[in-house]
């Protein structure tokens, strides 16, 4: 009797070792697959938030480019009133050195 315990023992040892074998893979199968779709819908997420972040870059490019032309409309209004001004104040020392010259004639 004691015999045929142990032979059973062995036996439900091996059988369950089986259904345990693949009790444990299928539950491994299924925690692999539920990670996957995790870090499949974060790495989704991830690529949405790239796409977005392009487009932003290229908008803020796009802004930046607007914003030198500006600029250098503005320093060309700037460097063309500087030039004015300077033979404006030529004109004007030219013409008090004229009215300096006549004055000095008629006295």
């Amino acid at each position: 009797f004691q015999m045929d315990v142990s032979i059973a023992v062995s036996l439900i040892r091996g059988q369950m070792g089986t259904v345990v074998e693949r009790a444990v893979n299928t539950a491994v199968e299924t925690v692999l697959a539920e990670m996957l779709k995790v870090v499949g819908v974060k790495f989704e997420e991830l690529k949405a938030q790239v796409v977005v972040m392009k487009r932003d870059v290229m908008a803020l490019q796009r802004e930046k480019a607007l914003k030198e032309k500006e600029n250098d409309n503005i320093r060309a209004k700037l460097r063309y009133t500087e030039l004015k001004l300077k033979y404006y104040r030529q004109g004007v020392e030219e013409e008090l050195q004229q009215r300096a010259s006549a004055s000095a004639l008629i006295h």
